[in-house]
C-alpha cells in the first residue's frame, strides 16, 4: 500500500503535468503592445497624402488614404483605404466640419499592415479656408495582432 505522502506527491505531479499540457495548448497573446502614432494629411478631391509620420516604417510619408464617401456637411462619415508601398488597410473617419474635430479607426489589412489596428483623434487646421490648404492632424495609438 502506498503511503499517504506518496499519493499526495503523485497527485501533485499529475496536476502539474495536466496544467503544463493545457498551457501548451492555449494560444498566447500575439498582439503587440499599443504604441503612439501620429501623422498629418493633405487632401485633394480624390485622396489624401500622409506627411510627418511618426512611424515611417509602418506608414511612410507619401502613403495615401482614398475615401469612399459620403462626404456630407456638416460632418464627414466615410470609409477609406490606406495604401502604403507594402500593404493596405481599411478604416473609417468621422469629422465635424463645424468644429474640425473627429476620429478615425483602422482595422486589419494586407502585407505590412496585416493585423494593424489604430484609433486616432483628428483635428483640422482650416488654414486660409481653402480646402486644398487644410492640414488634417491625426494622433492616437496602434497595435498589430
Amino acid at each position: 500500500m502506498a503511503s499517504r505522502s506518496g499519493r499526495t506527491s503523485l497527485r501533485l505531479l499529475v496536476l502539474a503535468a495536466t496544467l503544463a499540457a493545457v498551457a501548451a495548448l492555449v494560444p498566447t497573446a500575439s498582439a503587440s503592445t499599443s504604441a503612439g502614432l501620429s501623422f498629418t494629411k493633405t487632401c485633394g478631391p480624390d485622396y489624401c497624402t500622409v506627411d510627418n509620420s511618426t512611424r515611417p516604417g509602418l506608414i511612410p510619408d507619401g502613403s495615401t488614404l482614398t475615401y469612399g464617401g459620403p462626404r456630407f456637411d456638416p460632418h464627414l462619415s466615410s470609409g477609406f483605404v490606406l495604401e502604403t508601398s507594402h500593404g493596405t488597410a481599411t478604416g473609417h473617419c468621422t469629422l465635424s466640419w463645424t468644429t474640425g474635430i473627429g476620429y478615425c479607426v483602422i482595422g486589419g489589412g494586407t502585407g505590412s499592415l496585416a493585423g494593424f489596428h489604430a484609433t486616432l483623434r483628428e483635428w483640422v487646421d482650416f488654414a486660409d479656408g481653402d480646402f486644398a490648404n487644410f492640414v488634417f492632424h491625426l494622433n492616437g495609438t496602434y497595435h498589430i495582432d
